[in-house]
Order: C-alpha cells, then sequence, then structure tokens
C-alpha cells in the first residue's frame, strides 16, 4: 500500500520532532566514577604542593561525583583525604567530623585498611589536641583490627612515635622511628620521609642538634624531589632550629628566609606568623634579617602579586 506524500511528510515531521525533543540518556555510572577518580588525584597533587583550597574543591567536586555513583567506598577515601586537609590546616573539629564519617563508611562497606587509615588519622586529631588518652585508644583500635586481618600498617606505628614525641619521651619516639626505618616491609615514599622527619624532631628534643640537622635536611631534598612547598618549609623552620642550637645563627636565618618565601608563595598565614617569630628570635648580628631584597619579595608575594605561585 502505498501513501499519499502529505501523510508521509506528517510521519516523518513527527518522527523527526520525537528525536529533536527525546532527552540525553542518563551518564553511565562508570562515568562519574571516572570523573571523581580524577578529581582526587587532582587533589591529592594540589594537597602535596600545599595548596589546599584547590585541594579541598578537588576533593569536594569528587564527593559530588562518588555521591552521583553511589560509591560509597570512594566517598570514605575522599572524606578521609578532606580530614587530613583540615588536620594540616590546623582545624582538628572540621577534621574529627570528617574522619569519623570515613570511618563509618569504611566500616559499613568492609574496607579495612581505610578504617585503619581512618581510626589512625583520628588518633593524629587527638595527639593535635594533646588528648593523649584518646589518641592511644584510637591507635589501639586500628592496630586491633589490623592483627585482626593478619595486616601491617605502619602509619599506626608513626603514629605513636608522634605522640611519644608529644608526651616529652623523645629517646623512646628515636628509639621506634628508627627501628620502623630499619624494618624490611617497603615504606610509601611519604611514610618514609615522615620517619626521617619524626626521628629528626626526636634529636632535635634531646639536644642533639647535629644529628636532627642531618635528618631535616635529608628530608628537605626528598620533599623538594616532589615538590611539596608546605613541607619543605617545614623541613626548613626546624633545620633552623638546629642550627640556631649549634648557634650558627646566620644559617638559621638562611633557613627561616627560604621557608618565609616559599610559605608566602604557598600561602599560609599563621605559618607566616610563626616563622617571622622565630627569625625575630634570633640574635640580630650578622643574620641579615633585614634583607631589602627579601623584604621586597615577601610584600610582593604576601599582596598576591605572582607570577609563578603553584596555588593559584
Amino acid at each position: 500500500m502505498r501513501y499519499p506524500r502529505g501523510l508521509l511528510f506528517i510521519g516523518l515531521l513527527v518522527i523527526c520532532t520525537a528525536c529533536a525533543t527525546t532527552p540525553a540518556a542518563p551518564k553511565a555510572v562508570s562515568i562519574y566514577d571516572n570523573a571523581g577518580a580524577k578529581a582526587m588525584t587532582a587533589g591529592d597533587k594540589h594537597a602535596l604542593h600545599g595548596c589546599r583550597e584547590m585541594a579541598l574543591k578537588d576533593y569536594l567536586e569528587a564527593v559530588e561525583l562518588f555521591t552521583l555513583s553511589d560509591n560509597q567506598k570512594a566517598l570514605a577515601t575522599a572524606f578521609n583525604n578532606i580530614g587530613t586537609l583540615y588536620l594540616r590546616d590546623h582545624k582538628p573539629d572540621e577534621a574529627m567530623l570528617y574522619l569519623q564519617e570515613a570511618q563509618f563508611l569504611h566500616h559499613l562497606t568492609h574496607g579495612t585498611q581505610g578504617e585503619i587509615r581512618a581510626l589512625t588519622n583520628m588518633a593524629a586529631v587527638h595527639i593535635f589536641n594533646a588528648q593523649f588518652q584518646q589518641a592511644e585508644d584510637r591507635l589501639n583500635e586500628a592496630e586491633t583490627l589490623a592483627a585482626s586481618k593478619k595486616m601491617f600498617w605502619a602509619p599506626t606505628r608513626l603514629g605513636r612515635i608522634n605522640l611519644l614525641l608529644k608526651r616529652g619521651q623523645s629517646r623512646k619516639a628515636l628509639e621506634m622511628a628508627t627501628a620502623l626505618e630499619k624494618e624490611q616491609t617497603p615504606h610509601s615514599e611519604g611514610l618514609a620521609i615522615s620517619i626521617i622527619y619524626s626521628m629528626g624532631r626526636a634529636h632535635l628534643a634531646l639536644g642533639e642538634y647535629a644529628l636532627g640537622l642531618a635528618q631535616f635536611e635529608k628530608a628537605l631534598k626528598l620533599d623538594t624531589q616532589r615538590s611539596a612547598f608546605r613541607l619543605m618549609a617545614d623541613d626548613m623552620k626546624e633545620a633552623a632550629a638546629c642550627l640556631n642550637g649549634l648557634n650558627r645563627h646566620k644559617e638559621a636565618a638562611w633557613y627561616l628566609c627560604r621557608a618565609l618565601k616559599i610559605t608566602a608563595l604557598v600561602g599560609g598565614k599563621v605559618q607566616l606568623a610563626d616563622l617571622n617569630s622565630r627569625l625575630e628570635s634570633l640574635p640580630q648580628k650578622n643574620t641579615n634579617q633585614a634583607s631589602p631584597v627579601t623584604d621586597f619579595f615577601m610584600h610582593r608575594w604576601t599582596d598576591g602579586k605572582t607570577f609563578a605561585a603553584p596555588c593559584d
């Protein structure tokens, strides 16, 4: 049967109109997961560089994407990273809220390693708040969980080292850090550098300034290789404390000025105030504290006038 041309045209018009108004097919869940993973990777990179606002933006984007894909394990990891970011920014209350959420989700999804990580980071928040018994409780909980799964989780050991340092038990902390560094189990780059840094802190607390300086310079070299700008400034600050203890005040001022300039470029008012206070406490003679060149760039960078600041 042949249809009249007019009816055929109307039929085609209806079909084409339907095609034009049909909503686009929803994206596959995997697309949201992949985009979330990319946001997490970007956040990790920004966090390592010390660009906390940029890292937080990336992690919050990842939370939205993982929420749409209902990926609860990935959400837990994102919440853990946000918590550690807040802790590094000296915001322990916010940090604890996100870490508790991470621990809760990891527990429900049977993500044992993630739950251990969250508990270890919760202990770090308690250490920051000088809540030593609560920190020990969280570390015990993390180690018990790891043992139940026959897992080795070195960050809990590092947590205990930091707890000992905070409690003033520096010699014991140094012994534990030295033993952890020598263990056969390979450590991640970040953990290995953290162990070196903790050894430096122990030597510094014990008045073993030359040994501490060697550790901080080692940490500085490794952090520089991975462009961990805020951590580089931390290494320089502690190296300066060792140099001050050795009465090498000019070199101490040099390290502090370097830390100040890096901090001015990546941002951090609290850190800048601390570094300035340390610099001003050094003996004035021959320390080049008031360098006009340093002052020029410090004023420029703290005013936001930069060309290569990594966090802009």
